[in-house]
């Protein structure tokens, strides 16, 4: 089963960019945003998990900025992706112990988001710059 992390909070500062500009470069300013987030996921510890790399490189980006209305998503097409990204299973069980990398962890992308947002709503805002 693969796993999308709600991005309500990023989708509602990135409205609040776009109605400061046509929705024209919303799919470019998300898709900037959204690729420094999967590197950061991956390179910045707690890093996403990284056996053979299956789940690294599964990861999709989903967006939708031609309006107003902006949706974006990094969904991570895994059938454990969202188990290794809780570090348990849904229903609270097996949580797992020793992640097989060091450095790697549970809330990889949470916790970029938590601690970088600002930084990422900033790649948005240069994006958009670089457009007027």
């Amino acid at each position: 089963m693969s796993f999308k992390i709600d991005f309500s909070k990023f989708n509602r500062q990135f409205d609040h960019l776009s109605k400061k500009f046509t929705g024209k470069y919303s799919d470019e300013a998300m898709f900037n945003a959204l690729s420094a987030l999967k590197y950061d996921a991956d390179n910045i510890e707690p890093t996403t998990p990284k056996k053979e790399g299956t789940l690294r490189s599964s990861v999709a980006f989903e967006g939708k900025g031609s309006s107003l209305k902006s949706v974006a998503k990094l969904v991570w097409n895994m059938p454990y992706a969202a188990y290794q990204h809780e570090g348990k299973r849904k229903d609270g069980t097996h949580v797992v112990q020793n992640y097989s990398e060091p450095g790697s962890g549970a809330k990889y992308v949470d916790k970029k988001l938590e601690k970088r947002g600002k930084i990422y709503r900033d790649i948005m805002g240069r994006t958009f710059k670089s457009k007027i």
